[in-house]
């Protein structure tokens, strides 16, 4: 069953074999039905010993296209069926004559052939255009030929008939082979075209991506009103330096995938990861009203699944977060590689607050401070030198009240 699926539907053919493959499979089918019957009929009616000798001699070159489409010899096998189809059948015009008219499977078959004219072998086309050449001139040269035709009376008209019908499988199956593969390639293309948009749209927020495609609107911008995270995992150097390379990877993998499901839950954007360090971004690109009640809400859950996840692994991580509000400059820079980041002293301030934090717990600035005072409560902690800020005050969010 194997064998035959590979034969009627070979799989991992690249875009050369599958061309020749299509034209190859019509041709041998119609030679294979056609000179089926031609055979059958010339042995019924006890043909002459050429007329029967043409119609094996088609049989055997039909072997032959088998053996080779089963060794995936598409070109090859393409050749063979038609230059066996134009020798038979210039060999019964002129045997016959065109009153039976064998002229129209030739006529057919150099049609098909002249398809494939601009192959991307030159010499394979040199062949075709010859090939149509002298077989097309073979067959208009033959025009009016009248010989003593071998064929019993009445017959004639059957013989003209099934001439004049069977030319028509060729651009039936031509044309079943062409709109299937029509659709496997629409279906290929889609699905990449999925994939490639997925891929995009992890790298970058989806109206960025959509702006950089266009080319027709620079990505940087600025949003004066922003909250920015910076999440950290405490001592987790110290732990790398213990564990395998692939456990220390899975576990960064385990945990920042929850996170990574966080920033869905909020509709946040998540911009990068710094070794074991995570930074997302609210109201960026997309502007919110509440940008920092929600990104402190994430923040909350950071922890929570933190907590969780050490648990379940046996582990004791903690996360150390910092978070600032203010005007932040976002957007792509560059030609390779492309990312989308933030500028400007929200985000560095947002990172001194978690770089000067506390294990286990949420520090603000304070302008994040006066968006969230109404809705959480803080301590206040005075005074507090923070490197490139000075001496400033910071909150740390007290979740006992």
């Amino acid at each position: 069953m194997k064998i035959i699926n590979e034969f009627i539907k070979p799989s991992d053919l690249n875009e050369r074999q599958a061309e020749y493959y299509t034209r190859g499979l019509t041709g041998g089918l119609m030679a294979f039905i056609y000179w089926s019957l031609l055979v059958v009929y010339f042995v019924a009616i006890k043909a002459p010993q050429p007329l029967i000798i043409a119609g094996i001699a088609a049989v055997v070159s039909f072997l032959l296209f088998l053996f080779l489409w089963y060794r995936r010899k598409y070109t090859i096998g393409w050749i063979i069926g038609y230059f066996n189809l134009y020798i038979v059948v210039s060999f019964l015009t002129l045997q016959l004559g065109w009153a039976l008219g064998f002229q129209f499977v030739l006529l057919s078959g150099v049609i098909f052939s002249e398809a494939g004219i601009g192959s991307k072998s030159r010499i394979l086309s040199y062949i075709q255009v010859v090939t149509v050449v002298v077989f097309a001139a073979l067959g208009f040269l033959t025009y009016g030929l009248q010989v003593e035709q071998p064929i019993p009376e009445g017959h004639g008209i059957i013989l003209f008939m099934v001439n004049l019908v069977s030319p028509l499988l060729g651009p039936v199956l031509t044309q079943r082979s062409y709109l299937i593969n029509a659709a496997k390639l629409e279906d290929q293309l889609e699905k990449s075209h999925e994939e490639n948009e997925k891929l995009l749209h992890n790298i970058l927020p989806i109206p960025i991506a959509a702006q950089l495609k266009s080319s027709k609107a620079k990505t940087i911008k600025r949003f004066e009103n922003a909250s920015i995270l910076f999440a950290d995992i405490v001592n987790f150097t110290p732990l790398a330096e213990k564990i395998p390379p692939q456990e220390l990877v899975d576990i960064l993998d385990g945990l920042f995938s929850k996170f990574d499901e966080l920033t869905d839950k909020y509709d946040l954007e998540k911009i990068k990861t710094i070794g074991d360090a995570y930074m997302v971004a609210s109201g960026v690109p997309v502007i919110k009203a509440n940008h920092a009640i929600t990104l402190f809400h994430f923040a909350q859950e950071m922890i929570e699944e933190a907590n969780n996840f050490s648990t379940n692994k046996g582990l004791t991580l903690q996360l150390r977060i910092g978070i600032s509000s203010g005007p932040v400059v976002a957007g792509v820079i560059g030609k390779k590689k492309f990312s989308y980041d933030l500028w400007g002293d929200t985000v560095n301030t947002a990172a001194r607050m978690e770089s000067n934090g506390r294990t286990g717990k949420i520090q603000v600035s304070e302008n994040t401070y006066q968006l969230l005072k109404g809705e959480f409560t803080f301590d206040k902690i005075p005074n507090v030198e923070i490197k490139g800020k000075g001496i400033i005050d910071v909150f740390i969010w007290n979740p006992s009240t």
